[in-house]
């Protein structure tokens, strides 16, 4: 029975690709395996047409090695070659060149003078640069200029006004050369008191002689009072300072054979005093109040937002059946009608993994699946027929026409259907007359 389900389809697919495409492998029933193919009992030689366009590394005895450009070139007949003639001369007039007279050898070297090589190098000599060598330089004169560092030693040289020869004498002139160099460059001699030329016969001082500084006076003591110092009234009161002092000094001083006193001995505390800083102060939380916490129950209750927004115009309200955010496929809104490239929108008119695994025929022509369930009018649709050389009566085609709108569900008046469903319509009207249907 012929029904709507049969033609009318939302969903297209078509299994008539898969059938277009030949199965991979070799089809045919004769029996042979992968091995017989790949194995023989005897090589098969070259065939004769593919022979003289290739090249053997090893060839016959007496095979003449042409190229494969060549190969159905005709072979020229008789000698090869250029024949040589008596005219011509010979290799050795060839290769002599060198005249064997001397006159000729004057005549060649005159003519060779002017060339700038024949005059650098010439011929038994070394490469001449154009040096002009001192005569007897190597044999009796030496390499080198020479200084002359004596002459230049009386003619006063760096050497000898930076470093000047030191002259033992008591002359005059010696005396004031000391001088100008202790003034310029601060060279005293070893031990050698710095004089600044004071005038001592004004204070009638010897500085020679005289003794600069205080020197105490000698006092002689009894033995009373060496023994008994504070029965003398002007004796030196021994000052009186605090014992902290003393500490002190016994404390960071290094007293001779003893070791340093570091404070770790009995110092005659409290048995049950503590020593340092307490580490906890008295209004400090400790660590287990930090852990445990110290809220109180209304800082513990949970906050006033929790669950609900507390901005006007932003709170979720619980309306049944409602689904939050945008679908993967808009088909809510309609597809722009100059898509961009960067859109990664789906609308809904993309095809489905089954359609790509599957796809419809005629999409190798760029027939896509809408131009195929686009509904068209009774005139537009016969004119496809007509180009796709489908001859068809005019009866039939208005039969085949009717029953594909029925199936489709589209009134008569509009008079429209789809090209898949008028073929679809046109295989079941063609089983009817068959009588397959």
């Amino acid at each position: 029975m012929y029904s709507s389900a049969a033609v009318h389809r939302t969903d297209y697919q078509s299994t008539e690709a898969l059938r277009q495409i030949p199965p991979a492998g070799k089809t045919d029933n004769t029996g042979e395996t992968a091995r017989d193919a790949v194995s023989w009992q005897e090589r098969p030689p070259t065939p004769e047409v593919i022979k003289p366009f290739q090249h053997y590394a090893r060839q016959p005895a007496g095979t003449i090695t042409r190229h494969f450009g060549t190969a159905r070139d005709p072979v020229q007949q008789g000698p090869f070659g250029s024949k040589t003639k008596a005219s011509q001369e010979s290799a050795a007039e060839c290769m002599a060149t060198y005249p064997d007279s001397e006159i000729g050898r004057w005549k060649l070297e005159k003519c060779e003078e002017v060339y700038a090589s024949t005059k650098r190098e010439p011929l038994g000599h070394t490469y001449s640069r154009g040096h002009q060598i001192p005569a007897g330089l190597g044999t009796q004169v030496a390499f080198g200029k020479p200084l002359h560092t004596q002459e230049q030693e009386t003619q006063n040289s760096t050497k000898s006004i930076i470093f000047p020869e030191q002259r033992h004498s008591d002359s005059h002139s010696d005396c004031t050369l000391h001088r100008m160099y202790v003034a310029s460059h601060g060279s005293f001699a070893p031990g050698e008191q710095r004089k600044r030329d004071y005038d001592w016969s004004r204070t009638k001082v010897d500085p020679v002689s005289q003794r600069f500084g205080y020197v105490e006076k000698p006092q002689h003591s009894t033995v009373k009072q060496i023994l008994q110092p504070e029965l003398e009234g002007d004796a030196l009161q021994q000052p009186v300072v605090s014992k902290v002092y003393d500490r002190y000094k016994a404390t960071l001083g290094d007293e001779l054979g003893r070791p340093r006193i570091l404070g770790a001995g009995n110092r005659g505390a409290d048995p049950n005093h503590v020593f340092g800083k307490a580490s906890a102060r008295a209004q400090e939380p400790c660590v287990g109040e930090l852990v445990r916490g110290y809220y109180t129950p209304e800082e513990q209750a949970p906050d006033p937002d929790l669950g609900k927004s507390l901005h006007e115009g932003w709170r979720n309200t619980e309306v049944p059946g409602r689904t939050f955010g945008v679908p993967s496929v808009r088909n809510d809104i309609p597809p722009a009608a100059n898509r961009s490239i960067a859109n990664t929108k789906n609308y809904g008119n993309e095809p489905s993994a089954a359609q790509l695994l599957t796809p419809p025929k005629c999409v190798d022509l760029g027939v896509k699946e809408e131009h195929l369930l686009a509904q068209r009018s009774r005139p537009e649709l016969m004119e496809l027929i007509a180009e796709a050389g489908i001859a068809i009566e005019a009866h039939e085609f208005a039969a085949i026409f009717s029953l594909a709108s029925e199936a489709e569900g589209v009134p008569v008046e509009m008079q429209q259907c789809s090209l898949d469903g008028f073929l679809k319509a046109r295989q079941y009207y063609l089983a009817q007359q068959a009588g397959l249907r």
